[in-house]
């Protein structure tokens, strides 16, 4: 078997969850992050995984109402003070995708801290999508491009993918699993998703468990992946 070098994982369908479950919304979202992103990401770098990509908290995400994103943050809070810690004694690398200059004072001092106590460790790269968008990741790039003063002949994919979240170290992913049954990127890895593989699975991101992962592998393997050629 075949395993992906890098995954990315669209975490969908925990409002639908708790709705089909009867439980009130932010439930769902408490069972999603404390439930399974551990056994998830431990599952994967069991399998040789070298790197995994989470979208936790997209841009658009603050559209959402004011006490279910406080009920969030709170969880997110409880999973960088407890699990994350647990990943990271566990040889896990913690990264950071995103603008996270938008979320309070405190949450911004976890992610560092997630970073920091990471750096060294040489298992499983766990990169976490905070206010993370694609479009934004690419407008970030070109930015960043101008202000260095780059000539128009200088620009290239290469160049352009040094300043993506992750730079040149991160490989694209070769694959891309959505949970929910939605059959979409939603403005996710849109620059490095040109050639994954993409699954779109039924389950529930609060029902997704490494028996899930497994079934996408065994999926992936099942493609040929043709780059084009």
């Amino acid at each position: 078997m075949r395993f992906p070098q890098h995954i990315a994982i669209i975490m969908d369908g925990n409002r639908r969850w708790a709705k089909e479950k009867g439980f009130k919304i932010w439930e769902g979202h408490q069972i999603a992050i404390e439930g399974n992103i551990k056994e998830v990401v431990l599952a994967a770098q069991r399998r040789g995984i070298k790197y995994l990509t989470l979208f936790a908290w997209s841009t658009e995400n603050w559209k959402r109402d004011p006490l279910e994103i406080n009920f969030i943050f709170a969880t997110f809070r409880r999973v960088f003070d407890q699990q994350l810690k647990e990943l990271i004694g566990n040889d896990i690398r913690i990264q950071i995708f995103g603008e996270t200059d938008r979320f309070p004072p405190d949450m911004q001092a976890k992610f560092q801290q997630a970073e920091k106590e990471s750096q060294n460790n040489s298992g499983l790269v766990l990169n976490i999508c905070l206010n993370y968008g694609g479009r934004a990741e690419i407008v970030k790039a070109v930015r960043e491009i101008i202000a260095e003063g780059r000539r128009p002949e200088e620009i290239n994919e290469k160049l352009i993918q040094s300043h993506l979240y992750g730079g040149r170290e991160v490989p694209d992913p070769d694959l891309i699993i959505r949970t929910s049954g939605e059959q979409r990127l939603s403005n996710f890895l849109l620059w490095r998703s040109a050639y994954s593989e993409l699954i779109f699975l039924p389950t529930y991101w609060p029902d997704f468990g490494p028996e899930d992962l497994e079934k996408a592998i065994e999926i992936f393997n099942q493609r040929e992946r043709r780059f084009g050629k």
